[in-house]
């Protein structure tokens, strides 16, 4: 969510800097020249950067769920081969054993040192 309102603002100032830099340039780009106005170019550049970066950052995402789903299917191999074994040994699987309940403590059995 936090990341959406950093794009609408980051839009919002570059659409207000376009609509009030209408002076023309022209940037040269190989051998053609272009004559644009310069909030549009900086609207254009702006838009090809952000559209680079969510570029750049959905490979890293791409890799990190990839690592995700091979562990997950690791883990599922894993727990399929605790149950066999459990089987073969005549054991049902036990649960995790709980820790015991504590009585709380109260304000004169407390020890308090600042």
């Amino acid at each position: 969510m936090l990341r959406l309102l950093f794009i609408i603002i980051f839009l919002v100032i570059l659409i207000i800097f376009a609509l009030s830099n209408l002076d023309t340039a022209t940037p040269k780009i190989i051998n053609f020249d272009i004559k644009l106005p310069v909030g549009i170019l900086v609207l254009v550049v702006g838009m090809a950067s952000a559209l680079f970066g969510a570029a750049m950052s959905s490979v890293g995402g791409f890799r990190q769920r990839k690592r995700a789903r091979k562990a997950e299917q690791q883990v599922q191999t894993l727990q399929t081969q605790l149950v066999n074994l459990h089987e073969r040994l005549g054991a049902a699987p036990r649960p995790m054993p709980q820790p015991a309940p504590t009585e709380p403590l109260d304000a004169a059995t407390t020890i308090y040192h600042p």
